[in-house]
């Protein structure tokens, strides 16, 4: 027996090869215990320098190809020896549980799933160091060569290979989980490792119990589950702990994001506010420019006709009315595309103690009401500021163009982040200082540009009261042929600009050139160029009648950009219908 013992523990050990099976078969009957530990330490020994999970893999599928026929080659031996053990052998095999061949395919199925499973574990452990996969699945080569030579079929060592099938693959992604050098991380190697050894364990003492029926299968079955549950624990609250430490990270990088955005906001609007000092210095623009200043004009306008308006905003609110329900303001709101609407009048016999033109108390209001929408950018100039305008203090219609310029910018910062040297250069530039002519052309060729870095789709509305007060010179009165040069900028700017350019001027009428003709003239030329087709007959003009008692001329252009003239007078000395 000691030499039989000695033999078999010079005999190589290989997964993949049959002779393994008759090996342990023999010994099983011609060794005791202690020669069958000799003979797993000599098999386990060599099996961790030689044998891999492909082997096993391959011995499984091996198994599973050949055991029904070697299963049938059996039975029919034993029919040859007993017609009678045939028979017996045929009820047997009608019990399908009792089926060699199925159970022996289940044993592999289950054990194949386990495998799978386990072997996750092992990759873990052979990061450590490399001999353990081989000890592990040299083990189990062991333990699955053995239940094939065996007639009985033991059910709580398979339902513990799927039990362990199941649980393992969670084993699996511990290695993520368990990143780090904390306590709990460390705590959780340490179980994976226990995880390694219980299950070499395990399989050695299914060998046992396959061999002798030794006690201690239950036994480990019991502690491999109790470290999986102790693991599942573990690593459910490193899990919680690290979602916990993901969580805090995560916001720590909102706020941090937050206030880099913050800073990145105060620090563009800081940057804005530089260009725009910069560029209001560039323009000369007056901090506390009085033109530009819609309460002090409202106040004006109502100290200077309080004794025709006692109720300012009623009237105001009915002036807007009247102006919003004539055709041709209608068309000039709510097109699409880029209009001109010049408003012209006379105060009449009613206020001739001022040059203001009450008329502007509807576009005032009007502008408020257009402020409260984000997409359109108002900007508007007072050329009068005070009760009568006097010569020394009319404005220089540069001035005016600049401050609609920079009224523009202010609204909308960020159409100077990009090309603001362009402006500097252009409003620098000698074309801007030499005379008025060159300086409205530089200003529409800059107001244009500035215009283009909007949208086609933005809307953006000029006003401008008494227009005719305004001088092309400095200090220099605007005569009425002068006055179409500044309207025809305007139309031009409309007709240029990409995005939607509406344009309201206020007017005195003997401003307009009604009188002499000039004005007519204009249109002409402009009709001829090609630049304002219309389609007006001023031989025909309408009068449709104001509640007050006021009279409307009105002639409208057909095709955009739309110029429109609107002459309010009054006949009377009074406003009939207002509050007196």
């Amino acid at each position: 027996m000691v030499q039989a013992g000695r033999r078999l523990q010079s005999m190589t050990f290989e997964a993949s090869s049959f002779d393994l099976r008759r090996s342990l078969h023999f010994a099983r009957a011609v060794l005791d215990d202690k020669s069958q530990e000799a003979l797993w330490d000599t098999n386990t020994a060599q099996s961790a320098r030689e044998l891999t999970l492909e082997d096993i893999l391959e011995e499984i599928q091996e198994l599973k190809e050949n055991h029904e026929t070697i299963t049938d080659e059996a039975a029919k031996g034993e029919t040859v020896r007993a017609f009678g053990s045939k028979n017996l052998w045929r009820r047997k095999q009608e019990k399908t549980a009792r089926r060699p061949g199925v159970w022996v395919q289940r044993w592999l199925n289950v054990f194949g799933d386990f495998l799978s499973s386990y072997s996750g574990i092992v990759e873990v452990v052979k990061g450590v160091e490399g001999q353990y996969g081989g000890l592990a699945f040299g083990t189990l080569s062991v333990l699955l060569a053995i239940p094939i030579q065996k007639d009985h079929y033991e059910r709580d060592i398979e339902d513990a290979l799927d039990e362990f099938a199941a649980t393992f693959p969670r084993l699996d992604s511990i290695s993520t989980v368990a990143d780090g050098s904390s306590d709990s991380s460390d705590r959780i190697k340490k179980l994976v490792a226990r995880a390694y050894g219980e299950i070499v364990f395990f399989a050695r003492e299914c060998i046992k119990y396959y061999s002798d029926t030794s006690l201690g299968v239950r036994k480990q079955i019991a502690e491999i589950r109790h470290l999986l549950a102790e693991i599942r624990w573990e690593s459910e609250i490193l899990a919680e702990r690290r979602i916990a430490e993901l969580i805090d990270r995560s916001r720590t990088i909102e706020r941090e994001l937050v206030n880099i955005r913050a800073a990145s906001r105060q620090k563009q609007v800081e940057d804005d506010e530089k260009t725009l000092l910069e560029l209001q210095s560039l323009l000369a623009i007056d901090k506390a420019d009085h033109h530009t200043n819609d309460g002090r004009y409202k106040a004006l306008l109502d100290e200077a006709f309080s004794d025709v308006f006692p109720d300012p905003d009623l009237s105001s609110r009915m002036l807007l009315e009247t102006f919003l329900a004539e055709p041709s303001s209608l068309t000039w709101l709510n097109s699409r595309e880029s209009s001109v609407l010049n408003i012209s009048g006379e105060n009449g016999g009613f206020a001739d103690d001022t040059t203001l033109s009450w008329l502007f108390y509807a576009p005032l209001l009007l502008k408020s009401e257009l402020e409260r929408d984000e997409k359109i950018l108002v900007s508007s100039y007072f050329c009068q500021i005070s009760p009568m305008m006097h010569a020394s203090t009319r404005p220089w219609l540069k001035d005016v163009l600049s401050s609609l310029f920079f009224q523009i910018a202010r609204r909308h910062p960020g159409l100077l982040r990009s090309g603001f040297g362009d402006f500097a250069s252009l409003f620098e530039g000698a074309n801007w200082r030499i005379d008025a002519s060159s300086a409205l052309g530089e200003a529409g060729n800059g107001l244009i540009s500035l215009l283009s870095k909007l949208n086609s789709d933005d809307t953006v509305v000029l006003m401008v009261d008494r227009l005719d007060q305004s001088c092309l010179e400095e200090k220099s009165d605007m005569g009425q042929t002068e006055f179409l040069e500044p309207l025809e900028w305007f139309h031009n700017v409309a007709k240029r600009a990409t995005c939607i350019v509406k344009v309201l001027l206020v007017t005195n009428q003997r401003a307009c050139g009604r009188k002499d003709g000039s004005l007519d003239r204009w249109r002409a030329r402009a009709a001829r160029r090609g630049t304002t087709p219309h389609a007006q007959n001023p031989s025909r003009p309408q009068h449709p009648k104001f509640p007050n008692g006021m009279e409307l001329y009105w002639n409208v252009d057909s095709s955009p950009p739309q110029a429109a003239l609107i002459n309010w007078s009054s006949r009377a000395g009074g406003i009939v219908g207002l509050p007196q």
